[in-house]
Parts: C-alpha cells; structure tokens; sequence
C-alpha cells in the first residue's frame, strides 16, 4: 500500500507550487507546454491564456516550430502585467541529430533565444538524446550555455537514466511528463 499523502499541504496553485532545484532556484511545478500546438494564433493564445491564469513556465522546444509565437506570447504578457521577466521559467530543446555537434547546441540554443526573444532560458534540454555518437559533444554544447550565461540550468527529457553514465554527470534537470489518461490507461483503469 502507498503511503499516505497529506492532501491539505499540496497546492495545486501554479504560482504556488514549485520544485527547489540544487542551485536554490525553485522552478513552478506546474507549466504550459505547447507540444502539439501549432505555430500561429492557436500557440500565441495558449500561451497569454495560461501566463494570465498564472502560469509562470512556459514549455517549448525547437522541434515544435512555435517558438516565435511563444516569444510574441511573452512579450506581450510581460509588457501587459508587469511581471518581470525573471517571474517566468522558460524552458526550451535541443533537437540532437547525428550531424548536430557541441556547437550546434549554441547555434541551435541562439536561433530559439531570438525566436522566444529572450536572452537566456530558465532550463534548455537535450530532447530525445538519440544520437548516440554525439551526445557527449553535445553535453559539452549545454554546459557551454550555462557558462555563458544563455541557460540557467540544463538537462535532459525523454531519455533513460542509463544515459548519465556516457556523459559522466548526473543532470541538474530530467523533465518527466505525466498526462493522468495515459496512467489510467496503463493500468487498465479507462477503457
């Protein structure tokens, strides 16, 4: 039997909650990601909805082709509110390839920064880390980023932990995803 949570200490608040990174940072544990969104009014509005509902993480990814319309989202909110940029996460991915090397991470990691219009990113992730032949390059790319000062913290989504051992670190950042249908499905619980 699971152990017993205490139901009245979580807040389900996406202001409020919030997970303390190693660094002292808390990143918001609840977010708006915009994977399968498409690019133009559809994303932009997803976005500013979540953002003055009072989201403050934004989940994007090169890969998804809306990081403009995530960018013209933010500006405009921030411009509107009042927030200050630093009260929202954004977080963005790298999409690794074979050909994709250490400085296809900056180059790869600029081109979002322009398209988001930001001049760094809370959290930028190695997305599907497949390509096995450059993933240590391309680690050293997102370390490269941190020490510039364009990603706050990195990390890795979608890829098994087994992974860490090639690159010889232990991420700051792994990005689970959890969608309760797919849960229940898993256990047989919707039908």
């Amino acid at each position: 039997m699971a152990d017993a949570v205490d139901l009245a200490s979580l807040s389900l608040d996406p202001v409020q909650s919030a997970g303390r990174l190693n660094d002292g940072r808390s990143m918001p544990a609840f977010g708006i990601g915009v994977y399968p969104a498409r690019s133009g009014g559809e994303t932009k509005a997803a976005v500013l909805h979540a953002l003055r509902s009072g989201y403050r993480h934004v989940d994007t990814a090169e890969i998804y082709r809306n990081e403009e319309d995530v960018g013209e989202a933010l500006a405009q909110f921030v411009a509107e509110s009042g927030v200050a940029r630093e009260q929202i996460w954004g977080t963005t991915k790298f999409w690794p390839t074979a050909e994709k090397g250490r400085e296809a991470v900056r180059t790869s990691l600029d081109a979002s920064l322009r398209k988001l219009r930001l001049q760094y990113v809370d959290l930028y992730l190695i997305h599907s880390p497949n390509a096995r032949g450059q993933r240590v390059a391309q680690w050293a790319g997102m370390v490269d980023a941190q020490q510039a000062g364009k990603a706050s913290q990195r990390g890795g989504d979608q890829h098994d932990c087994r992974d860490e051992g090639e690159l010889h670190v232990r991420e700051k950042v792994h990005e689970l995803r959890q969608h309760i249908r797919r849960r229940w499905a898993s256990r047989g619980w919707l039908r």
